[in-house]
């Protein structure tokens, strides 16, 4: 019974330690936020991965009146658990009195749950969706003045090598343009 009990006591202690030990790394984790490329560098990143969400996330935080995206491949092979991942870090970043111009391809749209009408207009931000049958690249735009293009995976048409982020005046000022003209095009969804 003695060596029940010092068993099961011991046992406790570890369970407590390991607690413990998992929250440390947790609190480590999250102090550890990728430092964002200050001169238009790479961040190597999977979909859906833990760098990723946190760059996502940052990169979202950086925006303080407008971001415009554009959402093709590799997202239009990726399943919604995945996308659903980017998405939250998306929106988690963002300010409250954002305003967000998401521009989707079909074949996203076709991947996208019945409650994703639901699940953006929960969002505080502003959010207006629009749909082209294809784009070529997943990029975005924030206020005009960063850019970030996804960069396709070698191996892999579900997945992305990581993402490219630019400072480059006149590359982000080209992209933006080159944003509205899809956004022209493009068909409202919700509308």
């Amino acid at each position: 019974a003695a060596v029940e009990r010092l068993l099961a006591e011991r046992a406790a202690e570890l369970r407590e330690e390991w607690t413990r030990y998992r929250d440390v790394a947790d609190a480590v984790r999250s102090n550890l936020l990728p430092t964002p490329p200050a001169d238009g560098s790479v961040w190597l990143g999977r979909l859906g991965g833990d760098n990723m969400r946190t760059a996502m996330h940052e990169h979202m935080r950086a925006a303080t009146g407008s971001v415009s995206a554009a959402v093709g491949p590799p997202y239009e092979r990726a399943s919604w658990e995945t996308l659903r991942t980017e998405f939250d870090a998306f929106f988690e970043g963002a300010r409250d009195d954002l305003d967000v111009s998401l521009l989707l391809s079909d074949p996203v749209l076709d991947s996208l749950p019945d409650e994703f009408r639901e699940l953006v207009a929960s969002k505080p931000q502003t959010v207006r969706v629009r749909c082209l049958p294809h784009l070529p690249v997943s990029f975005d735009v924030v206020d005009g003045t960063v850019a970030s293009v996804d960069i396709p995976h070698p191996q892999s048409a579900a997945d992305r090598l990581g993402v490219v982020v630019v400072t480059d005046a006149a590359v982000v000022d080209e992209l933006d343009r080159q944003f509205r003209a899809l956004w022209g095009d493009a068909v409202p969804l919700f509308e």
